[in-house]
């Protein structure tokens, strides 16, 4: 019996609550501020509204307001001003009336059902007063607003303006990758009637580039945007030809082997390239397109950079096949002339975030190439994949792409902090790319996040050397002792028809000029030779 008297109990509870809410009742509201419902103001005046409400059942919710131009804007219950009371509580909500016209300003209460009261109008006239003006510019500099410069040099923007109400506040900046660019008043000359607001710029790179400035007032009206054109045209400098790098080597990635090699012009044009910026190291992709069919050719290639200054060629792959293929071309005696080194490009950070596969690959380099030095390029690590790479590298091909060598060192000075933590004694070589493409896009800042904009124009501006003293004077000035763990042998250089459109070089080398290190047994009678004169192809 008492089982079904509790059944019974939920029963009856259960409608009773439904009932309760039937007979909730609505908030009331009634205008406490101004006294009356209809007001004249003057053009600047502020008006606070207050609305008081009240609801029986104690549940009041909030307020929605409306007008002179705002979306609506929402006031909760405990956003009052004075103790929160859900029965009783004072609403407000000021408004400045900067311009002369009819508003009207709408209140509407509502309770946690969102029953709403009547609707609480006010009319407001607003009539002539201090009406704010917009600022005006009075004076600019640079006075001409199509503008031509030299690459390195700077401008200083200038807009003077005024303000009738003496309400000057500041100038936006836009323009050469500003997002924008904003200047209070405080670090203007002048005052709030009357000040100079600037912004000095330097182009670094070659284009056409637009600077606009705004100044405002305290009320945020802006004169008219002033815009300056610019175009950044090129110092004409020759940076054909490269001293030696002060580390003692630097080193290129060839691509497009199989352009290189379809024509003697064409490899004339590499190794005039080579012997010109002093290159000692490397790197050729596209094996896999050129061997076996084109190993006469890779053989005197290899022969002929070597007699330019070349002291190691490396064979690049991405996969056990393609190493295989090389050891293959290695191990036949009908091409004398071989690589010095595998070189493994996976991008494994991309594509595979377990090392382990990258470290298999690696350790395969070592099983089949004999004694040639194992090398790879990297990108970005995760913390544990440090160890197993330096313990199988001997060279290490560092991602540095930036635009500007100044900030290459530290672009990449974690990763290289990471390995020389270690204390393996690797050899890194900072990687500077000379991509500069699409032309359209990059001689057209802001870049889009897919543009390879790195450091061509910098090189084509400033030349190879100079890039890598900026680089080496940062890295000297460090003092942490993980330096003591690594290596910089030299730089390396992504890639040759990038480099050579940006510096250019000679159509041919010269074989009269050849460094000491191509002094050998060359011709293998057992004697010392000195070549000079042109291997035929």
């Amino acid at each position: 019996m008492r089982k079904n008297l509790t059944y019974l109990k939920y029963f009856i509870a259960i409608p009773i609550c439904f009932v309760a809410n039937a007979f909730a009742t609505e908030p009331v509201a009634f205008l406490t501020s101004p006294a009356q419902s209809e007001i004249t103001v003057n053009v600047g005046d502020s008006v606070k509204f207050q609305i008081n409400a009240s609801d029986a059942d104690g549940d009041l919710l909030g307020i929605d307001w409306y007008g002179n131009g705002d979306t609506p804007y929402s006031q909760i219950w405990w956003n009052v001003e004075g103790e929160p009371n859900r029965t009783n509580s004072v609403f407000h909500r000021e408004h400045t009336f900067n311009s002369e016209g009819m508003f009207t300003i709408t209140a509407q209460v509502y309770d946690a059902n969102y029953t709403y009261a009547p609707n609480l109008v006010f009319n407001v006239t607003v009539i002539g007063g201090v009406t704010n003006t917009t600022p005006l510019v009075i004076n600019t500099s640079p006075e001409q607003h199509s503008v031509v410069i030299n690459v390195g040099e700077s401008i200083n923007f200038a807009i003077t303006a005024s303000d009738v109400e003496g309400n000057l506040a500041g100038s936006e900046w836009y323009g050469k990758g500003d997002n924008p660019f904003l200047q209070n008043l405080n670090s203007a000359s002048g005052d709030e009637n009357t000040a100079t607001f600037s912004r000095e710029h330097t182009f670094n790179y070659t284009g056409n580039y637009s600077i606009t400035g705004l100044v405002y007032d305290d009320q945020y009206l802006y004169t008219d945007a002033v815009v300056w054109d610019v175009r950044v045209d090129a110092v004409s400098v020759d940076h054909s030809a490269t001293v030696p790098s002060t580390l003692g080597q630097r080193a290129l990635y060839i691509d497009d082997f199989d352009v290189v090699l379809s024509s003697t012009e064409n490899t004339d044009k590499l190794l005039a390239h080579i012997q010109a910026h002093n290159i000692t190291k490397l790197t050729v992709y596209n094996l896999h397109t050129q061997l076996p069919s084109k190993s006469a050719e890779i053989s005197m290639f290899i022969f002929n950079a070597k007699r330019l200054g070349v002291t190691s060629v490396g064979a690049a792959g991405g996969s056990s096949v393609d190493f295989d293929r090389v050891m293959t071309y290695q191990h036949d005696d009908n091409f004398p002339h071989k690589f010095d080194s595998l070189y493994l490009e996976y991008e494994y950070w991309n594509h595979d975030p377990d090392v382990n596969n990258f470290v298999a690959l690696l350790d395969h380099m070592s099983i089949v190439g004999d004694d040639m030095e194992i090398e790879a390029y990297l990108g970005w690590l995760n913390e544990e994949d440090y160890a197993p790479i330096a313990n199988r590298l001997d060279n290490l091909f560092l991602h540095c792409y930036v635009q500007d060598p100044s900030s290459a060192f530290s672009y990449c000075k974690e990763r290289m902090k990471k390995f020389g933590e270690l204390n393996k004694n690797i050899n890194i070589w900072p990687i500077f790319s000379a991509e500069w493409r699409p032309t359209s896009t990059c001689d057209n800042p802001p870049w889009s996040e897919e543009a390879l904009c790195f450091m061509g124009k910098w090189l084509e501006l400033n030349g190879i050397a100079d890039a890598e003293n900026v680089f080496m004077e940062k890295y000297n000035t460090d003092s942490g002792i993980w330096k003591s763990g690594l290596n910089i042998p030299g730089f390396y250089y992504f890639a040759y028809t990038f480099l050579d459109a940006e510096v250019g070089s000679p159509e041919t080398p010269d074989y009269t000029e050849l460094p000491v290190s191509v002094r050998g047994d060359w011709d293998g009678d057992g004697d010392v030779d000195i070549i000079g004169v042109r291997a035929f192809m």
